[in-house]
């Protein structure tokens, strides 16, 4: 067999790689196993087999449905990152595995530690493609020979929906927590003091509002996921809508030692649905004070341009360059582990369901700045 460089560098893992013809004649090997096949296209889990350079000679009925292939010659002697089309694996390096960015690839390291100790491995992997699509990953390797040579199994499942279910749960749990350990400890220092229950009368209002907003949210974002959610078309003014979210969102608890502004904005009445744009802004202000320090401010308005309605909210703080390709990912967050449903909501709920759009604009000079924008008149104003 033949290794050859293709004299592009590498980063991480090595870049050498076998000829095709070697990759054919590998291949042609297993597909005389046809006992092994059987097992593996029984597999509800997608299955490659890959040689010692990782590539890959051999991909079940289950990978390739996920793939929309018909047979596996497409892909034979590419790597992982390669198949599934991972933005990193196309660049000028080596491929899948030797860029910088593979260093921290749950993939790719499985791999190699499974050729290096010829012991089993699991890890997860987060892979964005190069048409914007996020995919989160677990993967089982597991070393074996045959024929003297050493190969790897490597089975991968999408585990996109179970990671999001955690995020939702955690999230959940965390904040109805925080703000009901608020809430029990306003009602333990009031204790029955009539002078101190009129004092915090509103405070107790607003967290017991915080926790019905919560319970809506997560209902809102479960229905808008399965399509269940309804949109109902109504007038709604552009300023008295966002004077609402403002003086929501001033008292709550993310807002605490921060500011907020409405700038020049220009009043309008179109039309889409009220309820929707308030949780729509809602998310935008949160997530911007959320970014923000003490003492900075955060900035909301609206602008008329042509038929549409643009909403910005602005906050001083700059999104980290590798977390912007991943903004509006419905498991990405700059704020940690668990957190990051509001940039997805915003962008679910904003196209899927009020014909708008979502964008933002993150750099050190000016900030971020998030945007939506609507149709004054929707086109079409049928229910989802």
């Amino acid at each position: 067999m033949t290794l050859f460089s293709i004299l592009k560098p590498t980063k991480f893992a090595s870049a050498e790689r076998l000829s095709a013809e070697d990759i054919k004649q590998q291949a042609d090997v297993f597909k005389t196993d046809k006992k092994a096949y059987a097992v593996l296209d029984m597999m509800p889990d997608g299955v490659l087999i890959l040689n010692s350079e990782r590539q890959a000679i051999y991909a079940n009925k289950a990978l390739l449905s996920f793939l929309n292939c018909e047979t596996d010659e497409s892909i034979l002697g590419l790597r992982p990152g390669e198949i599934v089309d991972c933005f990193n694996a196309k660049n000028e390096t080596g491929g899948c595995g030797t860029t910088e960015f593979c260093r921290s690839c749950g993939a790719v390291n499985a791999i190699l530690a499974t050729q290096k100790c010829h012991l089993e491995d699991k890890r997860e992997c987060e892979i964005i493609t190069l048409n914007d699509t996020a995919y989160n990953f677990r993967v089982w390797t597991y070393p074996f020979e045959k024929d003297g040579a050493t190969y790897t199994l490597f089975a991968i499942r999408d585990i996109a929906d179970e990671k999001y279910r955690c995020i939702l749960e955690r999230i959940f749990f965390h904040d109805l927590t925080n703000i009901g350990a608020g809430l029990y400890g306003l009602l333990n220092m009031i204790d029955g003091n009539s002078d101190m229950y009129q004092e915090h009368h509103q405070l107790l209002i607003n967290l017991a509002e915080e926790i019905l907003e919560e319970i809506s949210v997560q209902r809102d974002i479960m229905a808008a996921e399965n399509g269940a959610m309804s949109v109902n078309w109504e007038k709604v003014n552009s300023l008295k809508c966002i004077k609402s979210v403002v003086e929501t969102y001033r008292k709550h608890q993310v807002a605490e030692g921060k500011n907020i502004q409405i700038t020049t904005t220009e009043e309008t009445w179109f039309k889409t649905d009220g309820r929707l744009l308030k949780r729509i802004l809602g998310n935008m202000l949160k997530n911007a004070f959320e970014a923000s320090t003490q003492g900075q401010t955060v900035t909301i308005k609206s602008t008329v341009s042509g038929n549409k309605i643009i909403f910005e909210v602005h906050n001083e703080s700059v999104i980290p360059i590798e977390f912007q390709a991943k903004i509006f990912k419905r498991s990405v967050s700059t704020k940690g582990k668990g957190r990051g449903l509001g940039t997805y909501s915003i962008k679910l709920l904003s196209e899927n369901y009020l014909q708008g759009k979502a964008s933002f604009l993150s750099t050190l000079e000016n900030g971020t700045s998030f945007f939506t924008e609507y149709p004054l008149e929707p086109t079409e104003e049928t229910e989802k």
